[in-house]
């Protein structure tokens, strides 16, 4: 048994055991509540479906274009394929090609295998700049900006201190606000240019300077000096003048 309401012929809803039905002004028009769930439909397309555990929109007559409101949260498809989700992870573009998710803590876009990260943008501020291989080659956070080359011990970082370029763990140059050096082996075999001019260090002793006065030599040791009037060359003591030209 059921009830039927019927308006100039034409069948308005229909209550059964199974459910209630009521339509909107044709058959194919109709909206059906049944165990399993709501259905609105239109011209005999389904346009929603409401269950216990997902409520449906439908875009095409053969489903594959929806969205869907689930347990996880928001899900959307196109050509029966999964392209954006919104819930505790947010996922824009589809999961095995580029795409772009966001979640509390980051932001990363990935590559077009859909694995390989190619930006990575953090909350505490820190930004990876990826290859195709998800190696980081540029990183910037609060401090300053690191960028690599072929590994992670050759690179060159930018921040308060200044530029520093290292090669193989080794500081090849560092250009300060009122210093810039470059190194040899170790910091102990540099040269320095400074306000004052260009000094050379070997295993940390100051062997020449090129200013106002030039130097050739340890300024403890024999050298020799040139000034704007005179030419000097100095004993073994660093202090003793053996030999004076003067302009």
């Amino acid at each position: 048994g059921g009830f039927n309401t019927i308006v100039n012929s034409t069948t308005g809803s229909i209550f059964d055991s199974t459910g209630a039905t009521i339509y909107g002004g044709s058959s194919q028009t109709t909206a059906s509540l049944t165990s399993t769930g709501l259905a609105l439909i239109s011209n005999g397309v389904t346009g929603s479906l409401i269950s216990q555990d997902t409520a449906s929109m439908f875009g095409s007559s053969d489903k594959h274009e929806r969205t869907e409101m689930v347990g996880d949260g928001l899900k959307i498809y196109q050509n029966n394929v999964q392209v954006s989700s919104f819930g505790d992870t947010i996922r824009v573009g589809r999961k095995d090609e580029s795409h772009q998710t966001i979640t509390s803590t980051q932001t990363q876009f990935l590559d077009g295998d859909g694995s390989t990260v190619r930006l990575q943008i953090t909350n505490d501020g820190i930004i990876d700049l990826r290859d195709s291989g998800g190696n980081v080659k540029v990183q910037a956070d609060t401090t300053g900006v690191k960028v690599l080359a072929d590994n992670t011990t050759t690179f060159g970082l930018f921040n308060g201190t200044g530029i520093t370029l290292v090669d193989n763990n080794v500081t090849g140059s560092l250009i300060t606000a009122t210093t810039s050096s470059m190194f040899g082996a170790s910091n102990a075999d540099r040269t320095e240019v400074t306000q004052e001019g260009l000094k050379v260090y070997e295993s940390n002793h100051q062997v020449a300077s090129f200013g106002n006065t030039i130097r050739v030599g340890r300024a403890d040791e024999s050298h020799q000096t040139i000034s704007a009037t005179t030419t000097q060359f100095l004993d073994g003591d660093g202090s003793t003048v053996r030999l004076n030209i003067s302009n």
